[in-house]
Parts: structure tokens; sequence; C-alpha cells
């Protein structure tokens, strides 16, 4: 590995606020109803967030089933016919519980806390977590429900709708957030079957909604991430051009949004030979002809720069193709492709430099994975109840769950 990969090693450990959302909750037991579903005080600002109308840091959710905390996550699973229960897994005791406080409870009606139905065309609703603040998401409309956003108390019990989009629009983004407001894009689809992407504000407090910004029709658009109190937006080629390029910019959401669309682009990819993405405050790009993968954080300028080749990871075969992401807080992930096989890295601040990630004994690409820097250890949670610390593995038996 090049002695500059050992540069990551310091900024990893660091990287990302902790969500203070699991903090501190009893053995087995999700954490207590204390916390108020108002967001928290503000965070510590940087100088980028601060010329940003001082709102704070943009942090970025993708709304799933799952929404990781430092010592537990809050997840949703299927038991009974058009309905999901919310569930909340400890990572020190092994368990997993209802997120309901009813002795004795079948979980599988409207007066348990944990039972969260859904229409018969199987969309349901997702998690995430934002700014210490653990939300409900439904992304579409249902025969029965318009899209919504709902705030859930710190023990999952207790849910208030923070507000509702109409049954001709959804949710087409993560969910972002300042300590003022929510950020996502909304599709609007019309009458006359023609659809809008627009930028929408929510107010994290009252619920308000703000329409900031419609896209310009004809051209696609995507909310790709976040650096300081900005939005990374991505441009799309058209899809007939074969030259087209990705083209990338930071958004103050709270400022002009056209005319900071009307500047040059942040940088530009071609998504084949040269790869790009911002996350996190941080900036990927992978150039495959050179074979290098460069992390640029952009508050501060400095940059990472590896390589990757078949001697530098231990592989068969020189890659042809791979791409790095900080997609989970404060982990690297390097996913290579060779021919035939695909393989995933984990970056090692112990070695100073990329480990396979292995499940079976063999480096493997999982279905479902989840990744999360503790104090002292990474941790790695699969769906195959396959647990991961340090580099020792251990396989956690599927306890009967407490109810």
């Amino acid at each position: 590995m090049p002695r500059r990969m050992r540069d990551l090693r310091g900024r990893l450990a660091a990287a990302g606020p902790a969500l203070a959302l699991l903090a501190g909750c009893a053995a087995g037991q999700p954490p207590g109803s204390t916390a108020a579903l108002s967001p928290a005080a503000p965070n510590a600002q940087t100088p980028e967030a601060a010329a940003a109308a001082s709102f704070g840091e943009m942090e970025q959710a993708t709304p799933g089933l799952r929404a990781m905390g430092e010592d537990g996550m809050y997840l949703l699973e299927q038991y009974f016919s058009g309905a999901m229960n919310l569930l909340y897994a400890d990572f020190t005791t092994q368990q997993e519980v209802f997120v309901c406080a009813e002795p004795n409870c079948p979980h599988n009606t409207a007066s348990c806390t944990s039972w969260l139905p859904f229409a018969g065309d199987y969309t349901f609703p997702a998690l995430a977590a934002l700014k210490g603040q653990l939300y409900l998401v439904l992304g579409a409309s249902t025969e029965e429900q318009r899209p919504y956003i709902s705030g859930l108390s710190a023990d999952g019990r207790e849910q208030r709708r923070l507000t509702e989009l109409e049954a001709n629009e959804m949710i087409q983004s993560d969910l972002f957030a300042d300590d003022k407001s929510l950020y996502c894009a909304v599709v609007r689809v019309e009458e006359n079957s023609a659809s809008q992407l627009l930028l929408l504000r929510i107010d994290r407090q009252t619920g308000s909604q703000t329409w900031l910004y419609t896209f310009p029709e004809g051209t696609t658009y995507g909310l790709d991430g976040v650096a300081g109190g900005k939005i990374a937006v991505v441009r799309y080629p058209d899809p007939n051009d074969p030259a087209g390029s990705f083209d990338h910019w930071l958004l103050d959401p709270n400022a002009d949004i056209a005319a900071q669309l009307a500047q040059p682009p942040l940088f530009s990819t071609d998504n084949v030979t040269r790869k790009g993405q911002v996350y996190r405050g941080v900036l990927s790009l992978a150039d495959l002809p050179a074979g290098t993968c460069t992390l640029t954080e952009l508050e501060t300028g400095k940059e990472t720069v590896f390589s990757v080749n078949a001697e530098a990871l231990g592989l068969p075969e020189e890659p042809t193709d791979f791409f790095c992401s900080l997609e989970t807080p404060g982990i690297a992930m390097l996913q290579v492709t060779c021919p035939g096989q695909t393989y995933r890295f984990v970056y090692d601040p112990d070695q100073g430099g990329f480990v396979p990630f292995t499940l079976d004994g063999s480096p493997t690409t999982p279905t479902a994975l989840w990744c999360r820097l503790v104090p002292g250890r990474i941790c790695w949670c699969c769906t195959s109840a396959t647990r991961r610390s340090g580099r020792r593995t251990r396989t956690w038996p599927r306890r009967k769950r407490r109810r």
C-alpha cells in the first residue's frame, strides 16, 4: 500500500458526528423516552456552515429498514401480513426487542406501538436518523395514505406526524437535515402524466413546507451528498449522448439555486473511466486509467491518494472497475471488480490499509450491509446474523426476541 494511505487513519477515526439517538440505552431495551420529538440544539458550526445562513452542518440519511446508532439500531421487520414491526437491536446484549411496553402484547394490532400497517401494494414506511432524531418516512402514496414524514420519540413508541405530501407526489432522494430543516427531492406527477422534480424544505419543528426550486424539464438531476451546510447535486447526461458528463455542484439550499447551477460545476465525471461522489464533506474520485482513488476533504483541501491494483490489494487479476466511497459514517469502503468476481474492502486504521471484507472466508459482496465505527472497534452488521468486531468474526445465534 502506498504510504499516503496512512493519512486516512486519523481522519477516519474522527469522521462523521455520532448520533446521540441510541446512546445511553439500558441493556436489551430501546433508549428512554425522555427526549422530546423536537430537534436537538444546533451543533458547533464550521466556517462553511456559518456561511450557509448559520443553519449548521448538513447531515444525510437514506430511508430504509435500519437506522444505526452507537450502541444499537432500530429496524423494521415483517412478522404479520400487511404490517411491519419496529424493533430495537442492542449491540452489547445481542438481543432484539419489540418497541412496545405492553406486557404479553401480540404485536399485531394498532394498539401496539411497534405495529406499522402498510397497504397491499407493499409500499411501507422506512427509517431515517438525522440530527439526533429518528424519522419514519412513507415515500410514496398508497390506497390509504399519502406520503408523510413522522418524528419518533427516542424509544420509538411515540409518533408525531411532521408533514404530508400530496397523493401525486413522492420523495425521490435521501433525506438531508440542518439544524432547522429537512430537505429532499420530490417528484410531482401532473394530470397529463408530465412530471417535475422539485427541492422541498420542511421545518423540523412545525412541518411547514417551502418549495425551493423546480429543476429544469428535459434534464435529470439528483441529490448526491453533503459538505458543510451544502447539498451535492448531480446533473446526469443525456442517455443518447455517449460523450455526456455527470456534472456536480455543491448548493446552499437557502440561497439562489438557479444562480448557483449557472456557475461551472465543482467537478465532472464520465462515470466510466472517472467516477466521483460527495459524501459527508469528502469528495471521492476514482481514476480507472491511472489506477488511483483520491479522497479530498472539501473544507481543508487535504487529499489522500492510494493505488488500486492487484499487487496492492492481493488480487489474482488486475481490476477492471473500482470505486471508493464513505457512504457509511466513518468507514471507507472499496469495491473492486475483476473478471468474474467482485471484491469489497474496508479500511482498517490498525493496519493503515484496506483489508478484504469476508463473510465466509473469501472476499464477497454482502447482499445487505450496515457499518458503523464504534469507539475502539469497527462493527459490521449483516442480515445473515454474522457480526464482526475488529478483525475477529463472531456468529450470533438468533435468540428469541424479548416481548
